[in-house]
């Protein structure tokens, strides 16, 4: 005959039955304790197990969450199969083995499971879910969400405590992820609000610096530093700095492509992850702290603009999430130096284009003014050649006459000159090899330049002709080299070099004066005092010169800017004061 299935509330009942049976024979054992100490563990372990396996259906031994029972003194004296396939701990490892468990909680977590797990005369209720971490038996972290149940007999002694734990790892993975991602994100908006700050690109790096070295899941240690690609080619300057050893840093102040960790990320355009012992570091004997670095290129398409160097705690692991992060935040910080750049770009070409507007219309004036005088100078010398015709050396005005002659011959010349700036003036234009010309002011030079100041030359054979005026063009280069030479009173070194030189569009963008292409590149360079900035700007002005009252009329220089534009030419020039100067005159190559 088929048994009849037991109804759920009977089945309540049994189960309680059994418990308070449970719950009696543990009130007995704590009270005769000391009369069963003779019991062996393996009786311990299956009478425990048969006890709670009776009070407890099924569906603990098949549930995925972990249930114990866990009494004071004596540990965990049920456990279902779920903590061997979580944990890795197997019931015979844990049941009767006091304290195992709480071993194998997480050494961080030790001090706030102990003063929540307390019994109830210590802790009122003792229902509140808590989360902490465990060791697992691989080693791994895993993190728990559990709730501990006081169980008391009859006469309101407490028992033991009934544990449902559940693996929350995956969710803890989650919550850690999307804090991270939100954390990232707060920072890239960060830097993008950097980015419009109206501050020099030095103050905007440090804020920037100091945000990256503060993001708590990085693991850093909030020291490093941003280095970029300036002035000179393949040197990264270190710009920001932060929690660096003095000693160290002044290591770092330029760097090399291809030289130690930075260097190797800004050549190769890769990021750079090494360990405190790496090889790469530039001086290893510096470089013994404990840390990790990461080099991350700052590129604009496949050109570098500088690196991000970060260090992270010593035993961290390059992950590919960091990794990309890192590419982000370089991203950013590649359009913040492009923008400033950019802007400044924009700055100076503004000041270029009223600077050439200002020549312009210098130029203008000088020419009608020159062309006007250079009449009335016609008239007034014609006049005065016929007085002197008409007069004998001793008769009176005719000293005054010839004078006058001298007078107008220095006032033509000096029109001549501003007809030539203002380029109103002829030029005779025939293909000449620019060598013929250096060779002759060379020679010039070398008969009539004072004492202590040495000619250096280099000249590049085999240059293609140019268009030019062979007697303008020479007179431009004996400008600049006697500015050169007034430029070193004391002596010093003037070198004259000739070459060619290939101009490209972004040279050309910021000078739209010249077009793109192969030029003859003639340089004149001094040791001289140099210019300061403020004069830089201004050598071109017609009249303007910082010589003496009488040792110069300020027209030399002008005069060489509108012989060299009057040719389809460029002249640049490089000075800082100490340093001396450097002229560079580009004129079009007959191709």
């Amino acid at each position: 005959m088929k048994r009849k299935k037991p109804s759920y509330k009977e089945q309540g009942k049994h189960i309680r039955k059994q418990n308070k049976q449970l719950e009696n024979s543990g009130g007995s054992d704590r009270e005769g304790e000391t009369e069963k100490e003779d019991i062996k563990k393996i009786n311990f372990f299956e009478d425990a197990t048969r006890a709670c396996e009776g009070r407890l259906p099924c569906f603990a031994v098949n549930s995925p969450d972990i249930m114990l029972r866990w009494r004071p003194g004596q540990g965990v004296v049920y456990v279902n199969p779920a903590l061997e396939s979580i944990t890795g701990y197997s019931p015979g490892e844990v049941i009767g083995n006091p304290g195992f468990l709480v071993s194998k909680i997480h050494p961080e977590d030790v001090p706030y499971f102990t003063s929540e797990i307390q019994t109830p005369e210590q802790k009122e209720g003792g229902r509140k879910p808590i989360e902490f971490r465990m060791i697992a038996k691989s080693g791994s972290v895993v993190w728990f969400e559990a709730i501990f149940i006081p169980v008391w007999n009859e006469e309101g002694v407490f028992l033991a405590f009934e544990c449902i734990g559940r693996d929350i790892s995956k969710f803890k993975e989650a919550e850690e992820e999307l804090q991270e991602n939100y954390i990232m994100q707060f920072v890239l908006n960060e830097l993008l609000r950097i980015s419009l700050m109206d501050v020099s690109l030095d103050s905007q790096l440090e804020v920037i610096l100091h945000c990256l070295t503060s993001i708590p899941w990085l693991a850093m240690e909030s020291g490093g530093g941003i280095l970029l690609l300036e002035d000179e080619p393949q040197v990264l300057k270190m710009k920001v700095i932060r929690n660096i050893d003095p000693a160290l840093g002044s290591e770092c102040v330029q760097v090399l492509f291809g030289q130690c960790q930075c260097g190797e990320a800004a050549l190769t355009g890769k990021a750079v992850f090494s360990s405190h012992s790496d090889s790469r570091r530039k001086n290893q004997d510096d470089c013994t702290f404990a840390y990790n670095n990461y080099s991350v290129p700052i590129l604009s398409g496949d050109m570098v603009l500088g690196v991000i160097n970060l260090r992270f705690m010593y035993g961290e692991q390059r992950t590919e999430k960091t990794a990309e992060f890192l590419r982000a935040i370089a991203d950013v910080v590649s359009g913040i130096i492009k923008r400033r750049r950019a802007e400044k770009e924009k700055e100076e070409l503004q000041k270029q284009l009223l600077h050439v507007q200002k020549m312009e219309a210098i130029g203008q004036l000088a020419g009608g003014i020159a062309h006007s005088f250079k009449n009335m100078l016609t008239i007034i010398m014609g006049n005065a050649k016929m007085g002197v015709m008409n007069l004998k050396p001793e008769e009176p005005c005719h000293k005054e006459f010839a004078e006058i002659i001298k007078a107008s011959e220095r006032a033509s010349e000096l029109t001549t000159q501003l007809l030539t700036f203002a380029r109103k003036e002829k030029i005779n234009v025939q293909p000449v090899h620019i060598n013929s010309v250096l060779k002759d002011l060379i020679d010039m030079l070398g008969r009539t330049i004072r004492k202590g100041i040495t000619i250096k030359s280099a000249l590049s054979v085999d240059i293609p002709p140019v268009n030019i005026d062979f007697n303008q063009m020479y007179q431009a280069l004996l400008n600049i080299s006697n500015n050169a030479c007034d430029a070193m009173p004391d002596g010093g070194i003037l070198t004259i070099e000739s070459g060619e030189a290939f101009l490209d569009d972004d040279y050309c963008a910021s000078r739209p004066e010249i077009k793109p292409g192969k030029y003859c590149l003639v340089q004149v360079s001094d040791t001289g005092v140099g210019i300061p900035e403020d004069e830089l700007q201004r050598i071109f002005e017609p009249f303007f010169t910082t010589k003496d009252k009488g040792k110069g009329t300020g027209l030399g220089l002008s005069v060489t800017f509108g012989i060299i534009r009057n040719h389809g030419g460029h002249i640049s020039v490089h000075s800082k004061p100490g340093s001396g100067t450097a002229v560079k005159i580009f004129l079009p190559l007959i191709v």
